[in-house]
């Protein structure tokens, strides 16, 4: 079951790692165009900005499931070497069963978000994206780094610290 678990875990890194490229990608391509368009034709890339702010909210999202996984918080551990290790793996299930609520809170939150702006017809202004796909995708998302953060529980120790 273990291996099964690992297993899964290094598929969901690798595929999570190649979906949050594509975002990262076209952020770069559309910030080319634009500055190339501005200064070399003197005509930006209409509602280039936006582009890049939807992207980001998406790349930034995409990768929140992979860091849960991989548990590539930025943190500071002084205390965790202190501890013996029987308290310390306590610590760390406790840190995150609340990292895993707080995430599944947020998760909740914005899928209640995206229907309130799927109900208002609210879109991303001049792109004309409906906000409804951003509240669920982040929603989504963030339901996916809860259930890694508590699937990372069982996997070894080596790849749960990597």
């Amino acid at each position: 079951m273990l291996r099964k678990i690992a297993h899964l875990s290094r598929a969901a890194s690798r595929l999570l790692a190649w979906l949050a490229g594509v975002p990262l990608l076209a952020m770069m391509l559309v910030t080319v165009v634009d500055v190339l368009g501005r200064y070399a034709l003197g005509k930006p890339l209409v509602s280039g900005h936006a582009a890049v702010q939807a992207l980001v909210f998406v790349l930034v999202f995409l990768g929140l499931p992979l860091l849960s996984l991989l548990r590539g918080y930025m943190k500071v551990e002084w205390l965790g070497a202190a501890l013996p290790p029987r308290l310390e793996r306590m610590r760390q299930r406790l840190i995150d069963g609340v990292t895993a609520a707080a995430l599944t809170a947020f998760g909740l939150q914005f899928l209640w978000q995206g229907a309130y702006y799927r109900r208002q017809g609210e879109t991303l202004e001049m792109l004309e994206i409906p906000l409804a796909f951003f509240g669920t995708l982040g929603g989504g998302l963030c339901l996916l780094a809860a259930l890694l953060t508590v699937a990372a529980q069982f996997l070894p120790p080596d790849r749960r610290d990597s």
